[in-house]
């Protein structure tokens, strides 16, 4: 090798050695204080420490009057394995403090690489009474010791549905949080929302600084004497954030027991209810079953899944529709006479009464849901009265109140909706039309403000902790009054819903504590019921004077075509009736 390239080789391995110096020097001297060495920084504490999270400062959530629902402050049992004695003789007494089985203890303990909170056999953290804190604080177990902890979703489980659950998801915290990555907020072990309003307000929830019990290990894992444990928290004012739902805890849980009561006596599984304060058009209850534990949920069963926003078959509660598009286009008067003879035979078309009703007028046609009566009238209207109509009500579009919220719809296509055929399965609201429970009651509630429609609210406002106002959501109209279904038609409509309960479907609610106003429908899930039935009712209580519009659903697997939902709406508003609320 010549002489010149040995020089140049050797320049440029001194080159090397330079940058590598000045880049070295730049990590220890100059990046250390900026954010990305704040996090190198953080990360090398990190390795020398066990650490548990007591409160990750997450925002909470509290219903209409201030009361909690999730973020239960617990006294629980904190396990540092590091720390544990070498020869750990107090297995038994620990067991028998928590009394479990001194091999479950074991099985714990064995399994414990980072310090863990102990859990109950259901999964939950235990809160530990005062004799329990007082004989393991006596015990005096080094590695073992009693904290401050919170719980993030206790039982009862309330409003699951609705508010949602954590989850770890690295993929999404890399592509949206990577601000918060930096700031040492987050890291991509972080449970973060996955569904509910956890998700939607999921950037606004997140804490600033959690509170860490930690414990100073050697590179070994092995406990540095004399340093001890520390606790790191935030002392910010303003968080973790106040959530205030329309949600009424107490009528929540409630109906909650109602709903299971009822469905376990009747073997069902599916339902779901919301119940809306009727003047203040918020949400007060919202119940979606099966039920589902947000501290594990099982993806693949999907219990977690919330039907009071799915988009599901009405049957004839979207008679409510037809009549508004019929009554607004004044293709039919409420005395217009009808025979129903049972059948519509250029449709194939039946009725549920298989002998027909005879002469009726349409009011009496809506009371009784009778189908031909209503297949008469959809075919005096044009496709797009229906449209409009379920826009004007509030039932087409979807109101963005939650992640996962669908919307409704009345026809597959324009071209299904040209079909006569089609259109009198519309009229009965079967085929392709869709609505959600949410949709259903706030389309009560809209009928009770003569058209005008509001999108129904489910957050009153957020609070910093110390209770200051940060944000108050606004009323927020979709519908105007006056750019809606005219009062005539809201009125009328309202009157026949009341003769439903008289004189109608719903009669078996008419010896209710209160008046009550509704439509039943029956929805077939398949050819001839084959998949089970949707069975509806939607409503309002008490007449003249309404405090509540609810709308219920329950899936009938059987096809029995029942009355449950009829029969739940009742109940639920006994509930309500009876009170105090």
């Amino acid at each position: 090798m010549s002489k010149r390239r040995l020089f140049i080789l050797l320049c440029g391995f001194c080159l090397c050695i330079l940058l590598f110096s000045i880049r070295l020097l730049w990590v220890q001297m100059v990046s250390v204080n900026s954010l990305s060495g704040k996090r190198l920084t953080v990360q090398s504490v990190l390795q020398r420490q066990q650490r548990v999270i007591l409160d990750n400062s997450r925002g909470q959530f509290y219903d209409r009057s201030g009361e909690p629902l999730t973020g239960k402050h617990i006294h629980a049992l904190c396990v540092f394995p590091a720390a544990l004695p070498l020869q750990f003789s107090q297995a038994e007494r620990i067991a028998d403090i928590l009394n479990v089985k001194v091999e479950e203890w074991n099985r714990f303990v064995a399994g414990l690489k980072v310090p863990s909170i102990w859990k109950d056999r259901n999964g939950q953290e235990m809160d530990l009474t005062v004799q329990q804190i007082e004989r393991i604080r006596t015990l005096g177990i080094a590695g073992i010791m009693v904290v401050p902890y919170t719980v993030r979703y206790s039982e009862p489980f309330q409003a699951s549905h609705l508010i949602g659950f954590l989850s770890e998801n690295p993929q999404r915290i890399q592509q949206q949080y990577r601000a918060e990555l930096e700031r040492g907020i987050l890291d991509p072990t972080s449970r973060i929302g996955a569904a509910g309003l956890e998700l939607k307000l999921d950037r606004l929830l997140l804490g600033q600084e959690p509170t860490v019990l930690s414990l100073h290990t050697d590179a070994n894992q092995h406990v540095l004497a004399g340093l001890g444990t520390g606790l790191t928290s935030s002392h910010n004012i303003h968080y973790p954030l106040k959530v205030m739902l329309t949600i009424d805890r107490t009528i929540q849980q409630r109906l909650e027991q109602e709903v299971d009561q009822y469905m376990q006596s009747r073997g069902l599984r599916e339902a779901a209810v919301v119940l809306m304060d009727a003047d203040q058009r918020e949400v007060v209850a919202m119940i979606s079953r099966p039920a589902f534990n947000p501290n594990a949920p099982n993806m693949r069963s999907g219990n977690w899944a919330n039907h009071s926003i799915e988009a599901a078959v009405p049957g004839s509660i979207y008679k409510i529709v037809i009549a508004a598009a019929a009554l607004e286009k004044k293709v039919v008067r409420p005395n217009e006479v009808f025979n129903c003879q049972g059948t519509l035979g250029r449709y194939g078309f039946q009725c549920w009464k298989e002998r027909g009703h005879g002469p009726l007028t349409f009011s009496e046609a809506f009371a009784q849901s009778c189908n031909i009566t209503f297949a008469q009238v959809a075919v005096r209207l044009a496709p797009n009265d229906i449209i409009e109509t379920a826009r004007k009500l509030g039932v087409l579009e979807g109101y963005d109140v939650l992640p996962e919220e669908q919307s409704g719809r009345v026809f597959g296509s324009m071209e299904d909706a040209a079909d006569p055929g089609i259109l009198v399965q519309t009229a009965i609201g079967q085929r392709d039309v869709r609505i959600t429970p949410l949709q259903a009651a706030n389309m009560v509630v809209s009928l009770l403000h003569r058209g005008e429609v509001v999108r129904p609210k489910l957050v009153k406002e957020i609070r910093f902790h110390n209770g200051s106002l940060l944000k108050k959501e606004p009323t927020e109209r979709l519908v105007k009054e006056r750019e809606g279904i005219s009062s005539y038609t809201a009125n009328t409509i309202l009157g026949m819903m009341e003769q439903v309960v008289q004189h109608g479907t719903g009669i078996t609610l008419k010896q209710h504590p209160w008046k009550l106003a509704g439509k039943s429908g029956t929805a077939q899930l398949g050819e001839h019921g084959e998949n089970g039935d949707n069975e509806w009712f939607i409503g309002y209580g008490p007449v003249p004077s309404p405090r509540y519009a609810m709308a219920v659903m329950v899936k009938d697997d059987r096809g029995a075509q029942g009355h449950q939902g009829t029969e739940l709406f009742g109940r639920i508003m006994r509930v309500l009736a009876e009170g105090p609320f």
